[in-house]
């Protein structure tokens, strides 16, 4: 009995496994394309993906199955055509998170667009231009703090560019635009 059990498990993760790699890929990669390719884009793919999402997942893979075969390669190209659309969605927002918490949340093109937390716009600025040959990347200055010892206000505090008074304390939320919003003392409109 469980020798049948380990095997059945063992036939389950050689499909799995590759599959919801193979979706997860897919996904991430078409649901953050719109973010830097631009709104036409996003319209095109995001209607694909929700098309893909109108079909029921199972009669989907049945079809795939029936038509491709009924072996490992068969099945994982089933799973992966009925997930990767799930992923797809997810993926048009971004968190940028420093020392455990949320600094910048936005949608994938905004955030490109207007970083609007001093780390958001140190990560963007140190992401290298294939058109341009550079000696060095930029980097951010000092280390980030350590976990067991994180500072009463802005975790960023120590390597902030803009960094001021207020910033002793932990910055709530600012809305930036719609479904921007950015941890960070400069857009309360006292800095």
């Amino acid at each position: 009995m469980l020798s049948r059990l380990i095997q059945g498990a063992r036939s389950v993760l050689k499909v799995t496994v590759p599959a919801m790699a193979i979706a997860v890929v897919v996904g991430t990669t078409i649901g953050l394309t719109p973010g830097y390719a631009g709104k036409w884009v996003e319209a095109v793919l995001m209607r694909i993906t929700d098309v893909t999402l109108g079909f029921p997942a199972l009669l989907v893979a049945m079809l795939i199955v029936t038509l491709i075969g009924t072996g490992v390669m068969g099945v994982i190209v089933a799973v992966t055509a009925t997930t990767w659309a799930r992923f797809a969605r997810m993926c048009d927002r971004v968190a940028v998170m420093y020392a455990g918490k949320f600094v910048e949340q936005a949608n994938v093109e905004q955030l490109f667009d207007n970083p609007s937390h001093p780390y958001a716009e140190s990560l963007l600025k140190s992401v290298p231009d294939l058109d341009t040959e550079v000696d060095i990347l930029p980097s951010i200055e000092g280390q980030p703090p350590s976990p067991e010892d994180l500072p009463e206000g802005c975790a960023f505090d120590p390597r902030c560019p803009y960094v001021f008074d207020k910033c002793d304390e932990y910055p709530p939320g600012f809305l930036i635009e719609t479904d921007h919003i950015a941890h960070c003392w400069r857009h309360d409109g006292s800095g």
